[in-house]
């Protein structure tokens, strides 16, 4: 491959998504937490790989979600992902970048958006800067904190299921804009029943 393709955002669509498969499959905790700055590099900011990749005219990717309504009350954000049947309430929503970043995923003493998650769990446990927090309170930064301590799996599933609608948009994108002889990130299979992993049956994208 050449130093142009390299550098290119679609080289970098590519491999970022490849990524992101591979810790969406992992039963390991760090790697469920270091999905959080990848989502970001993705979706979040002007450089974000998704909109670098566009063609001009071209529509965007679209992220089907399920977003849980302001006023219930909220134990997981199992069923975010609204391309799993699940038990979750919620209004089924399909959405731009922008609007799935805005929309409520999980309860830490408040909610949370996609992007305010993202940006925290980045922050805490990967060593990035603040950016991003802008709207959570410290009370709620200190819920979170306790929530990975105490009930981890609450937002792992969190961030397994924004991982889940982002590559359901993302892998046919990715597809399309693959560079010449560079492999497409494939399908993330269902973990296989008794494999230890806490998220099978999560991320079935077929």
């Amino acid at each position: 491959m050449s130093a142009p393709e390299i550098a290119s955002p679609n080289w970098l669509l590519v491999k970022t998504c490849q990524d992101l498969v591979l810790k969406s499959q992992s039963p390991d905790a760090y790697a469920k937490l270091r999905m959080a700055g990848l989502l970001r590099h993705l979706l979040v900011g002007t450089h974000a790989v998704v909109d670098r990749a566009l063609d001009e005219g071209e529509d965007a990717p679209t992220y089907w979600f399920r977003e849980p309504p302001a006023e219930a009350g909220w134990e997981s954000a199992d069923g975010f992902d609204a391309s799993r049947r699940a038990a979750a309430h919620g209004v089924v929503r399909r959405t731009s970048k922008a609007e799935f970043l805005e929309a409520r995923v999980a309860h830490f003493g408040e909610w949370y958006t996609v992007g305010q998650l993202l940006a925290a769990v980045e922050h805490f446990y990967g060593g990035a800067p603040s950016s991003g927090l802008e709207g959570v309170s410290r009370a709620a930064m200190g819920a979170l904190d306790e929530a990975v301590k105490t009930r981890t799996s609450v937002v792992l599933v969190a961030l397994q299921e924004i991982a889940g609608v982002v590559l359901r948009a993302l892998v046919p994108f990715a597809e399309k804009h693959k560079p010449t002889g560079e492999r497409a990130p494939q399908r993330a299979p269902v973990a296989p029943t008794g494999s230890a992993c806490p998220f099978a049956g999560k991320l079935a994208l077929d």
